[in-house]
């Protein structure tokens, strides 16, 4: 029988609500403990999803002897902290995304993750679901030919009134908050980190990137184009072009419904998808790599982790508003 691997939680925002309902679906994952810094909220979660522990700051959680692994679901701009802690504290880690903001960052909490023995993995919930996985595999087999070219959109209209995504000090950003998502698909499917990456100019709200537009050439000629933005709502869909024909996920690429396989005689199959909530999948690959001792997933190692951040700072740079270091 394998062991139950414990979880506490981080911070108890609106990620924090749907990683709490998803943990009751993932085997052998169990959710003991969550901590906010804002008195009272930690208390109401627990009473919402019958958690038996609750703490009013981090450091109180992080005591608790009986918590394996730590979802931090904090804003971005403490995930550096939180990850360092829980290091010190031996716990294991499953951390929203993006893991860190700033490649620099990111190489010295997975430095710092191998020296301990701990797992450390993004939650990058995409690439864990089953209908993301089985595209994949359908990119590898060769059915349709070779991959050409990907495009995707992931937009939607944010006003600044929503200040945590507009915040420069709480780290916003629509690239590291949406785009992150088209890029690591994107990557995932052409199973490398692109070679060359080319971008319009950022559309920026005093410092803070509201719209990307970016282009990707990987080896072997796969080209790929992505938008995110916050100025408006279209379409969030992906689709990739083949020698032979196209995929498309739909209607939601990040948790896609169908998948659509459009052959070059024109036949089509449709593959219908439906989960319960989605982060099931990544909670049940952290625990499968902590019952096997593993401190990174094959499927969303620490290197696809180091590119996005290094990404985000190539962009940034291009676009005239990189971090400030730390």
């Amino acid at each position: 029988m394998n062991q139950i691997v414990r979880f506490g939680i981080m911070g108890t925002g609106s990620i924090a609500h749907k990683f709490a309902s998803a943990v009751p679906l993932a085997a052998d994952a169990e959710l003991i403990a969550c901590a906010s810094r804002t008195p009272g909220k930690a208390e109401a979660f627990a009473a919402e999803f019958g958690i038996p522990t609750y703490y009013d700051t981090y450091e109180a959680l992080l005591a608790n002897p009986d918590i394996d692994c730590v979802y931090i679901a904090t804003t971005p701009n403490f995930h550096y902290d939180c990850i360092m802690a829980c290091i010190r504290a031996g716990k294991h880690i499953l951390c929203e995304k993006p893991l860190l903001s700033r490649a620099s960052d990111t190489e010295k909490v997975i430095a710092a993750a191998r020296k301990s023995g701990l797992f450390l993995m993004e939650a990058m919930w995409s690439r864990l679901l089953p209908s993301v996985l089985q595209v994949r595999e359908l990119v590898r087999s060769g059915e349709l030919g070779r991959l050409l070219h990907m495009e995707s959109h992931f937009c939607f209209r944010n006003p600044p009134t929503i200040t945590r995504l507009y915040s420069r000090e709480l780290e916003g950003s629509v690239t590291t908050d949406m785009g992150i998502y088209n890029y690591d698909v994107t990557t995932f499917f052409a199973g490398c980190a692109p070679d060359q990456i080319s971008t319009t100019p950022g559309v920026l709200l005093g410092e803070t990137d509201t719209e990307g537009n970016v282009l990707l050439h990987f080896p072997g000629d796969i080209t790929a184009y992505f938008c995110c933005s916050y100025r408006f709502h279209c379409k969030t869909e992906f689709t990739l072009y083949f020698e032979e024909g196209s995929v498309r996920l739909e209607p939601y690429f990040l948790n896609p419904e169908r998948v659509v396989i459009t052959r070059s005689d024109g036949t089509q199959e449709i593959r219908n998808y439906h989960f319960e909530n989605g982060f099931e999948f990544e909670i049940e690959e952290a625990v499968r790599c902590i019952q096997a001792g593993r401190q990174e997933s094959e499927v969303h190692p620490w290197a696809a982790m180091q590119e996005s951040a290094a990404f985000f700072d190539r962009v940034f740079a291009a676009w005239g508003n990189p971090w400030p270091e730390k």
